[in-house]
């Protein structure tokens, strides 16, 4: 955070992790204002209630204070908000500074009295009237949760709601959807592009809320089919994620797993019998109990020829050995 006090030949020692180099600087001080153009206010850090508002609440901020630094952004480093003169003359100088590189972040604010953000904006500012709430907080609660998430999380994650499909079943396409700051991101648009051999599907998923979207659909040919999908907001890429799931043959068993005690309930009626769920088993017994059943003797008959049974040939076997071993001994052989 800029500051009138601030010595940019100490700051030097500083530039490594800086968003921007100094080029040059001097000790007087104005008032500007701060001005953020249509393509910028959907990065995190700017985010206030991702409406439209947005971006006339930030354009309609008081005057802040500046001290005559000039800086250029560093290679990777974008800027977020430029310097407004009085006469309403926008220059490419400048106001907020965001970098994003490798595991590294950085956020640069070119200039101070953020305490006006709080106090002067609070009786004018159409944001605070309706949320009783001031830029001042929202933005840094943005800029420090932007800065603990790390690059490697995935904002964008795609999936179906199962891996494996019969030939004919209905599949649904499932996506979550977090801005830079890994909060639901809404309003934005997710591509899906399906792919199986040469065969190919596009499809935009229909948002349901919470920075979730789906769609689905049927295919009935069998195979392994990738997903691919891109989330964009406001023109930008949000993310890109893929993700897989088969087709194969259709097995009539597993086409509905779920209980059908409408056909049971069905096969009882016809048969004279009950149907009973497990949670009133206890009503089962009690029916046996005071049934009238009668006991019926069931008779079942086999035949079998005797020298089929491998356990008399076995006994057979033992004899015969036996009585050899017998004569042998007695010298009868």
């Amino acid at each position: 955070i800029s500051s009138l006090d601030i010595d940019y030949k100490k700051l030097k020692l500083l530039e490594s992790v800086l968003p921007f180099s100094v080029i040059s600087h001097s000790p007087k001080e104005f008032k500007a204002n701060v001005f953020v153009d249509e393509k910028d206010i959907s990065h995190p850090i700017l985010r206030l209630s991702g409406s439209e508002q947005d971006l006339t609440d930030w354009n309609n901020l008081p005057p802040m204070f500046k001290s005559e630094v000039f800086v250029r952004p560093k290679m990777g480093a974008k800027t977020y908000a430029r310097l407004k003169m009085n006469n309403n003359r926008v220059i490419d100088e400048p106001m907020i500074i965001a970098n994003s590189t490798l595991n590294k972040k950085s956020v640069a604010i070119l200039f101070y009295g953020l305490y006006r953000m709080k106090l002067l904006a609070q009786g004018e500012n159409e944001f605070y009237r309706k949320n009783k709430n001031d830029i001042f907080t929202l933005f840094f609660d943005n800029i420090f949760t932007w800065l603990s998430v790390s690059n490697n999380s995935e904002k964008l994650i795609i999936e179906s709601d199962k891996k494996i499909y019969s030939s004919g079943e209905k599949i649904e396409i499932r996506a979550k959807l977090l801005s830079e700051s890994f909060r639901p991101l809404t309003g934005a648009s997710i591509e899906v592009n399906i792919k199986s051999g040469e065969q190919q599907r596009q499809l935009i998923l229909s948002e349901i809320g919470q920075g979730l979207y789906r769609s689905s659909i049927y295919a009935n040919v069998e195979g392994e089919y990738f997903i691919s999908a891109k989330a964009t907001y406001k023109g930008n890429i949000q993310g890109l994620a893929s993700n897989r799931f088969e087709i194969g043959e259709s097995e009539i068993e597993f086409l509905h797993t779920s209980l059908n005690h409408k056909l049971l309930r069905k096969i009882s009626s016809l048969t004279n019998g009950k149907f009973y769920f497990a949670d009133n088993s206890k009503q089962l017994a009690q029916d046996i109990e005071i049934s009238n059943f009668k006991e019926i003797a069931i008779q079942k008959n086999k035949k079998s020829n005797l020298w089929d049974n491998e356990y008399f040939l076995i006994f057979a076997l033992l004899m015969f050995s036996g009585e050899w071993y017998l004569r042998k001994r007695a010298g009868l052989l």
